[in-house]
């Protein structure tokens, strides 16, 4: 399996490289790319994406380790569980996503009122 470079992935997935594709890391299960947002997405051993994934392994240091196994691939309409700026990145300009994340937030035990006052403005 090669290892792509950014150029490579970032063509694959229809991005800018180094401005939306920021790092690419070979696992065995493939190319696992980090994008602009903060997002993991494995490009599969053919050459397609697949979806979010959890970041790959890294060692002590920083330095970045082949992964062995096939990461779990994440539902990529699953609202993120993360701070404000990660769930408003996810939701962009989108309504549906908006009421989805401003579902799950109120269903927290603690909603953060900043998160359900943003969403509810972009819901509409």
């Amino acid at each position: 399996m090669k290892h792509l470079s950014i150029d490579e992935a970032a063509r694959i997935m229809g991005m800018k490289a180094h401005r939306e594709v920021l790092e690419v890391v070979l696992t065995g299960a493939g190319n696992v790319v980090r994008t602009h947002d903060g997002i993991w997405t494995l490009i599969d051993v053919d050459g397609r994406p697949r979806g979010a994934v959890p970041a790959p392994a890294r060692r002590s240091g920083g330095v970045l380790v082949e992964v062995d196994s096939e990461p779990e691939v994440v539902d990529p309409e699953a609202v993120p569980d993360g701070s404000v700026d990660v769930v408003l990145t996810w939701v962009g300009g989108d309504k549906g996503r908006a009421g989805r994340a401003l579902a799950v937030e109120n269903g927290r035990p603690a909603p953060r009122s900043t998160l359900v006052v943003a969403l509810e403005k972009l819901r509409g």
